[in-house]
């Protein structure tokens, strides 16, 4: 829009209000609104009732204001903000109930995280989705939900399984069970993948099984990918010990010449060997 003039940011705020118009217009007249006092009163009230707006445009209004409403506003301004949005955390609809959700985890909302916990812990009655919650109160602090989230590592569905290997991976208890899940590959990927990025933090025994999983040629390219990305991370962040750096290396540059890797994985490989070659001490003087 360039420089709007005030007259164009009323005329935006008309059609927001305008319960005749199409829902797309009013969202998109809103998310054009600057944020101030006007466009605050004017979405809140949208939400405030529910005959006015349908699911899509109360559910984008929400996650606008998730994203202007920060820290730095005033008080009163998150604490109004608060107020609708736990309102809506009983909406009938779904997508305004999930954005509702995210908005107020995201600022640490007693009552939203609450609710979830509760659910997770009488499994039932969830408020939005098994995978959206346990990653939700990941957002929260892992540390906090590892009472409510163990049960749900032995899920059958494997997208709820991953969400809370994620979690659980700051649970010395329930390590050795996740790790178990990433070397075995009748494990769904999507819980071995989400399962090494989160050990690859949190466990300083992590290049124990990673540098097998990048030697496997039999394995799954992505498992096989992931564990040298994650595992690379690590080495950037966190004390890795040189002999597990030397092997690493080695695993990589086999993979870089590996006939049954693709091209686009031997390319990534050559080019993270030559990275770990430059970068790490242990790994240059081994060449």
């Amino acid at each position: 829009m360039g420089y709007p003039e005030t007259k164009t940011f009323e005329a935006l705020l008309e059609i927001g209000r305008d319960t005749a118009e199409n829902s797309a217009i009013r969202k998109a007249a809103l998310h054009r609104h600057r944020f101030d006092e006007k466009y605050f009163a004017v979405v809140t009230k949208i939400l405030e009732d529910p005959s006015d707006g349908d699911e899509d445009l109360d559910a984008n209004l929400v996650l606008d204001l998730g994203q202007r409403v920060t820290f730095r506003a005033p008080a009163e301004v998150r604490q109004r903000m608060q107020v609708v949005l736990r309102k809506l955390l009983d909406d009938q609809r779904a997508r305004v109930r999930l954005q509702a959700y995210r908005v107020l985890v995201a600022s640490h909302d007693a009552t939203a995280i609450n609710r979830l916990t509760e659910s997770l812990q009488a499994k039932r009655n969830f408020p939005v989705p098994l995978p959206e919650a346990i990653n939700l109160l990941n957002d929260d602090g892992p540390v906090s939900h590892i009472v409510a989230v163990r049960p749900y590592l032995d899920h059958a569905d494997p997208a709820v399984k991953a969400q809370a290997a994620r979690v659980l991976s700051v649970d010395p208890q329930s390590r050795a069970k996740i790790v178990a899940f990433v070397r075995d590959p009748r494990t769904p990927r999507e819980v071995r993948l989400l399962a090494l990025r989160a050990l690859a933090r949190e466990d300083e025994k992590f290049p124990d099984y990673a540098i097998p999983l990048v030697q496997d040629a039999q394995g799954d390219p992505q498992v096989r990918e992931m564990a040298m990305q994650t595992l690379t991370g690590r080495m950037n962040n966190n004390k890795v010990d040189a002999r597990s750096q030397v092997r690493f290396a080695e695993a990589v540059k086999r993979l870089s010449i590996e006939n049954r890797a693709d091209k686009k994985m031997q390319s990534t490989a050559s080019e993270l060997h030559a990275y770990l070659v430059k970068t790490f001490p242990a790994v240059k003087q081994a060449q």
